[in-house]
């Protein structure tokens, strides 16, 4: 199953981002625009592909559009598949909580996906590992901003989410960075390798030894 779901995920998270990068950089002269098609679609799909795994680049990235800073920003996010020495919340952590949406959409019990149902534990692993990883994106984001005032917002949140990913690719204030903004960036990285991942063992080895037969009392609350 998990063979599976990072195969469908990569492969989407691979040619969505192209396709999208591809139509929003394709007349922007300062990146892909003055290339002939087959280039276009080259690039388009190295920029996907890098903002997960490498961290080189072909074109500037402080020309791309907004639109395409957004999308490199969500997948720099997500990142690579578990095992592997990318970063970001993982693939596999992101397919958890489509499914779990999904699921819930269509008022399902179970969190169910080709013909297998997902254990409760991986939901809140899944769910920790992103509600931390967003923490971080946003406190560091602040921190940098403080340390960075002349930096513009984009920037600095295109850098911290970099560092959290562990990508490597910047829109060119990391040259600028201040002594403060320097260790913010360290810090990110170091936290952004390890801090996920250890969360996420956490939580499953707590769910794994507590005994399925001990619940606590139930209470209705509101939501949305």
């Amino acid at each position: 199953l998990q063979s599976k779901i990072v195969i469908i995920v990569t492969t989407v998270l691979i040619f969505g981002g192209s396709l999208c990068i591809l139509l929003m950089e394709y007349t922007n002269p300062n990146t892909i625009g003055n290339l002939n098609f087959g280039n276009k679609i080259m690039v388009s799909l190295f920029q996907s592909v890098t903002t997960r795994t490498a961290g080189f680049f072909t074109i500037d990235q402080g020309f791309l559009t907004n639109a395409s800073t957004i999308i490199c920003i969500l997948l720099m996010f997500i990142g690579g598949s578990p095992m592997g020495t990318a970063g970001g919340v993982k693939t596999t952590t992101f397919a958890v909580l489509i499914l779990s949406v999904r699921c819930g959409m269509k008022g399902y019990k179970d969190i169910e996906t080709h013909n297998r149902r997902l254990k409760d534990g991986y939901v809140k692993s899944a769910v920790v590992v992103t509600v931390m990883g967003l923490a971080i994106v946003i406190l560091n984001c602040v921190l940098l901003a403080v340390a960075m005032p002349k930096a513009s917002f984009v920037d600095v949140v295109f850098e911290i989410i970099s560092a959290i990913g562990t990508v490597g690719l910047t829109r060119g204030i990391t040259d600028q960075l201040n002594l403060l903004g320097k260790i913010i960036i360290i810090v990110t990285m170091y936290l952004g390798r390890i801090g996920p991942l250890t969360l996420g063992t956490a939580v499953m080895a707590k769910v794994q030894k507590r005994s399925d037969s001990t619940h606590l009392a139930e209470e209705d609350i509101m939501i949305g």
